[in-house]
């Protein structure tokens, strides 16, 4: 609907609770506003920090959550994780060019006159730095946050009623900033003593006419939405063969792991996909650093590529797909796009490495230099990885998508196969057998039922 008139005006709420782990928004009472909710957000630190290349500020949200008094009508847990992911949909040019500027990721890519691909800020590192308290840099350097991505229930119902919803309440909890882990999954590089959060704003769109009030509210009825669930399963270490001065450096020791998904059963997934962090997250941080906290590329919000990895899923006692499953990474990102649509990552990212350019090797020479991604800047460039294999990028951005359409009734099975092999280069980083947090996230109907001037909400 068109309501941007004299009829709207734009409210900025500060919170009525602001802790370092924290924070709770309330609306006024009787009142009418629109889904469109924003969240101005950011973080104090020095001029050399900048947010995660993935995440952007919202890498501080580790959970929100929108409350009815103590009635829970939606969350989003592991929030930053899920909107990694999802900032990496969409079209590359409005990443690049205006997403970078609102998110304060680095997602969007171009090609350099040298032919090397970068996927810096067209504008300046500014636009991902943090900085200091002042005014002017507080606004060239908070992020802001559309609550609809990774709240949907706002975006389906349109306008928030709080007479309907008479006690309405956001909650946002944080990242640690005071640990090392908490500070690796916000920034990609802190060199920062001290370090936090700014104070968040909620900005909302609020309908103030009399009339397109009382109009907007009768607006409000039964509808079925989408939400994001998430659920978290292990695979173990796999420890790669022991290899002789007279056996083969090839050397491969297969896993084949199974696992069951249960924190779907009995709800309808349409579709769901898996994020491949690494369970020992001293693998997202750099080697030889200085002081503070660097990550390698976008750190844990990466989904890392395995060597000759296999994936099969068995849904209520049926194999989701033929044969062996999906095998390789042409395989497994063809199967995200016809789940997920579209997505925009660098070249070569969703798979292993480029060529001879093999992450972590021992030869220091880059052989394939040019339509890949470069070496990044932002990371330390006395870390020896950076600088061997081409850029830390590749390999970080596999995701297993899969379209379920199905109710779970019985048991979803992971099936997963994957090789660890020796690397030469094993006391710097090999991270082929390394054990690793799957992240899943189904998509799951729900209904909003009106009636009588009381509401209810429920799975589909």
């Amino acid at each position: 609907m068109s309501l941007y008139s004299q009829s709207l005006k734009s409210q900025v709420f500060e919170p009525r609770v602001d802790t370092a782990t924290r924070t709770e928004f309330r609306l006024d009472k009787d009142a009418v506003y629109l889904g469109n909710f924003k969240l101005q957000l950011g973080v104090n630190g020095s001029a050399a920090d900048m947010y995660n290349k993935a995440a952007g500020g919202s890498g501080l949200i580790r959970r929100i959550s929108l409350y009815d008094g103590a009635t829970l009508l939606e969350e989003c847990r592991e929030t930053n994780r899920y909107l990694s992911w999802f900032n990496q949909g969409g079209k590359n040019d409005n990443n690049r060019y205006v997403a970078q500027e609102l998110v304060r990721h680095e997602i969007g890519f171009s090609q350099t006159d040298d032919r090397i691909v970068t996927g810096q800020s067209a504008t300046g590192t500014k636009v991902i730095r943090i900085n200091t308290d002042s005014d002017l840099l507080q606004e060239q350097t908070d992020s802001y946050l559309d609550l609809r991505v990774c709240l949907p229930f706002l975006n389906a119902i349109g306008v928030i009623d709080t007479a309907l919803f008479d006690n309405l309440r956001l909650l946002i909890e944080y990242e640690d900033l005071s640990s090392v882990a908490g500070r690796a999954k916000v920034l990609v590089k802190n060199t920062a003593t001290t370090l936090a959060k700014r104070r968040p704003l909620l900005v909302v769109d609020e309908v103030k006419e009399a009339g397109l009030k009382q109009k907007t509210r009768s607006q409000v009825k039964s509808f079925q939405w989408n939400v994001y669930e998430h659920d978290l399963v292990q695979i173990p270490e796999v420890v790669a063969p022991q290899v002789g001065a007279s056996e083969s450096a090839s050397l491969d020791t297969i896993q084949q792991t199974s696992r069951v998904i249960d924190g779907f059963r009995n709800k309808y997934v349409t579709r769901m996909v898996m994020l491949k962090a690494y369970s020992n997250k001293n693998f997202n941080l750099v080697l030889n650093q200085a002081q503070g906290t660097v990550v390698r590329g976008v750190g844990d919000y990466a989904s890392n590529a395995q060597h000759k990895e296999k994936f099969q899923l068995v849904v209520n006692g049926r194999q989701l797909f033929t044969g062996k499953g999906l095998e390789g990474a042409s395989q497994i990102a063809d199967a995200h796009a016809d789940a997920w649509g579209d997505y925009n990552i660098m070249p070569f990212t969703h798979q292993e490495n480029v060529g001879m350019d093999t992450t972590g090797s021992s030869d220091g020479a880059r052989h394939n230099c040019f339509g890949v991604p470069g070496t990044e800047a932002s990371t330390p460039e006395n870390d020896s990885r950076e600088t061997r294999g081409g850029s830390v990028r590749v390999g970080q951005h596999s995701f297993i998508g899969v379209r379920v359409e199905d109710r779970l009734t019985g048991q979803l099975q992971l099936k997963y196969e994957r090789s660890a092999s020796l690397d030469a280069n094993a006391a710097a980083y090999n991270a082929t057998g390394a054990g690793l947090d799957l992240h899943v996230y189904a998509e799951i109907p729900k209904k909003f039922d009106l009636s009588g001037g009381k509401y209810s909400i429920s799975y589909v």
